[in-house]
């Protein structure tokens, strides 16, 4: 949750704080934005970009939702990929990997 930042204590006082789902791959599942295509058109799509950019360097908690995702029996996951802005493919864990945005 990102606060709102004013020099005015009513401001601060009205404004609602911002909430990110880090998790982007997982939203654009959910919402049913399966190509990149319908989320570049899609009406999220700054706020999209924006969640990547507030959510900093990599580290193996981001990838904390792959273990619900296990528990969904029709599916299987495989290799878990957080894109960032890394200069090297970077293994944070057995099955989760930092990618730079390079690669996409």
């Amino acid at each position: 949750m990102l606060q709102t930042y004013s020099a005015s204590a009513l401001s601060r006082a009205i404004k609602s704080p911002k909430i990110y789902f880090r998790d982007t791959g997982l939203v654009c599942y959910l919402t049913r934005w399966l190509t990149a295509d319908a989320l570049k058109c899609s009406a999220v799509a700054g706020n999209m970009f924006g969640t990547f950019v507030v959510s900093g360097n990599p580290k193996a908690n981001m990838g904390a939702t792959n273990p619900v995702l296990d528990k969904i029996q029709e599916k299987s996951r495989g290799m878990g990929v957080i894109l960032c802005l890394i200069d090297k493919k970077t293994y944070l864990r057995e099955n989760l990997v930092a990618l730079p945005i390079e690669y996409i």
